[in-house]
């Protein structure tokens, strides 16, 4: 049955566009009539599946069963638009068809209906381009990332934002506007054997429609893939959710320990727990993160999930990005939308009014560093890690200016995680003899999508890409993290290593089960944690309680175990979600927040030191 249905549609498109075909030239007999129509049949069909096979890459056009669902729909819609094409070329080529020159007389009414139509089209155009650059670039996306991704800085991405924006949806939405408008504006008719079959006036109502259309198909388009009913609610629903559960960790009264310890925290780009294999929780056949979990299983090592297997924290409004994670876990608050223009991390203004774990650690005279294989300008990350903390920053550029790598090297976001990890070890080390605790704060990238970065020497084990990424991934961060346990300094320091945010690869995930529900990693190692009686497991959280949670690992007592949002998940208290739901947290926090936007995201009146920067905490 399925061969019938493949064969079927092959005839179906081929039989249309013969028809096409027969309208436009006349056969001169029966034969050639049928002649026409085999021809087209094999014409159209043909050069469909060479298009599908080498320059989509595509290799099951021969398997019946492809042809079921959206593939089939692709199909058709690809074949009859060449079939057509093909159909009028050979009208043209033998002179059954002519293009004739033919007045129009524009009038009042017709010049306002083209200048609408035209704004119509322009207005549409952009609004499609604009939404599909976004899907297509940034994966799948949540509104507020949309947002974010609009007032923040896009260098330093894969293949650079900037040019993909000019090459794309720039370039494609200028070619539409440019054919639609010779289209209204060329005085063209078509003639069949000297007879006017199709007036210019015919051709110009047929561009006003498609304009009205594009303008509909656009904002249809751009309301359901971005969400702009969401996007609304964010600046215009008011909320005071925020404003009633945080605490200001630059005011809570911290207890430290009289010796300070070390923390090394290691953001996993998309690193979730659905690698494991179904045994233990995960999604997979075969598990794919088999030395992270052996690292679960030694005595000092402590994993919080949402289930009785593993599990993590439930993705909440305001942490689906890698910026966004690393809000959440440092400050302890979802990251919001700026609703006064501000742009995140361009204004040398990252979030001023907020007080995270780098901000309390350099009160303590910790010495800090963060690192990147990328470009830490991309998303303001750059602004983030100066303006609080004071850290140094060792990423793609200050690699190039140490020359550690050629002016010219690029490979992925910047350089490959072998060499972070090489990188990472010498900073460390260094760190380690200054005699003071220190802060390393990390994240690797070749887990990124699409499809992650294939080093040279990860082995081809499950026959997908990304899966083989994931495996050689984990195994170096394995490596690295065994490394830190054999120095000196591991007995007084706290490992952290958390997935930043569910991962956004556009093929892998493909056909899961929509009710599995997909968590990130997590993992402290040697934590210090000043609470005995916790539970591990059956916790319901969000990634803003890490933020309570590493400081606490590291000795360092919470009155009321609470800071930010976030509630210390080694503690017996429950978190915002284990009282109100995770469907309440998440729509009060997708709200307008005039406290954060007010105390967070401007804090006009705070203090500042000598430098100028903002002071957060008042200790």
């Amino acid at each position: 049955m399925q061969t019938v249905v493949m064969v079927g549609i092959w005839l179906l498109v081929g039989l249309l566009t013969g028809g096409v075909d027969l309208l436009l030239r006349r056969p001169k007999s029966v034969w050639n009539g049928i002649a026409t129509v085999l021809l087209d049949i094999a014409v159209v069909n043909l050069v469909t599946l060479l298009t599908i096979r080498f320059i989509r890459h595509r290799a099951y056009i021969f398997e019946p069963a492809a042809y079921y669902g959206r593939f089939d729909v692709r199909y058709i819609i690809f074949a009859l638009l060449f079939g057509v094409a093909f159909a009028f070329f050979k009208a043209f080529a033998y002179g059954e068809l002519k293009l004739e020159k033919e007045k129009f007389h524009f009038t009042p009414l017709t010049i306002t209906i083209t200048v609408v139509a035209i704004i119509f089209a322009v207005v549409g155009t952009v609004i499609w381009c604009a939404a599909w650059w976004f899907n297509s670039f940034f994966g799948g996306m949540t509104p507020e990332q949309m947002i974010y991704n609009f007032f923040s800085p896009v260098t330093g991405a894969v293949g650079d934002g900037i040019t993909d924006v000019v090459t794309r949806p720039v370039f494609l939405a200028v070619s539409i506007i440019f054919v639609l408008l010779l289209i209204m504006f060329m005085p063209l008719a078509l003639s069949k054997q000297g007879r006017i079959v199709l007036h210019n006036k015919v051709v110009k109502i047929a561009a006003w429609v498609v304009s009205v259309l594009l303008l509909i198909g656009g904002t249809t388009y751009a309301y359901t893939t971005v969400h702009l009913d969401k996007i609304i609610k964010a600046y215009t629903v008011k909320s005071e959710f925020i404003a009633n559960n945080y605490v200001n960790p630059a005011t809570a009264r911290l207890q430290y320990p009289e010796k300070q310890r070390n923390l090394i925290h290691i953001y996993f780009e998309s690193f979730e727990n659905s690698y494991l294999d179904k045994a233990h929780g995960g999604y997979m056949e075969h598990n794919l993160i088999p030395d992270m979990m052996k690292l679960s299983e030694e005595k000092d090592a402590v994993h919080f999930s949402n289930r009785s297997t593993w599990g993590g924290p439930h993705q909440t409004y305001g942490s689906s990005w890698s910026v966004a994670g690393m809000v959440n876990m440092t400050f302890g608050i979802p990251m919001k939308v700026p609703t006064d223009g501000n742009s995140y991390g361009l204004q040398g203004n990252f979030m001023p009014g907020a007080t995270g774990t780098i901000d309390l650690l350099a009160k303590r005279g910790y010495n800090q560093t963060v690192m990147f294989g990328a470009d830490a300008d991309f998303g303001g990350l750059t602004t983030m890690f100066t303006e609080h903390g004071h850290l140094k920053i060792f990423d793609w550029k200050y690699a190039k200016a140490q020359h550690l790598i050629p002016e010219n090297y690029k490979v992925w976001w910047g350089f490959e995680d072998n060499k972070l990890y090489n990188y990472a070890k010498e900073e460390i080390t260094r760190l380690s003899t200054l005699g003071k605790p220190f802060h390393f704060v990390m994240e690797n990238a070749d887990t990124h999508f699409p499809d992650g970065y294939l080093e040279p020497e990860t082995q081809r084990l499950f026959g997908n890409q990304y899966a083989d990424v994931i495996f050689h991934s984990q195994k170096q961060v394995y490596d690295f993290i065994r490394w830190i346990q054999a120095q000196p300094f591991y007995q007084n320091t706290t490992i952290v290593v958390t997935g930043d945010h569910l991962s956004m690869d556009p093929n892998f995930f493909k056909n899961w089960d929509p009710h599995y529900e997909r968590t990130t990693y997590n993992l402290f190692l040697n934590p210090a944690f000043t609470n005995k009686d916790f539970k591990t497991h059956n916790r319901q959280y969000a990634p803003f309680d890490y933020m309570p949670t590493i400081v606490n690992s590291l000795g360092i007592k919470i009155p009321g175990e609470r800071l930010g949002l976030g509630t210390n998940l080694a503690s017996s208290h429950k978190t915002l979600i284990e009282k109100d739901g995770l469907a309440h947290v998440d729509e009060e926090l997708s709200y307008y927040s005039k406290f954060y936007a007010t105390n967070i995201l401007e804090m006009k009146n705070a203090p500042h030191d000598a430098s100028g920067r903002t002071v957060h905490s008042a200790e």
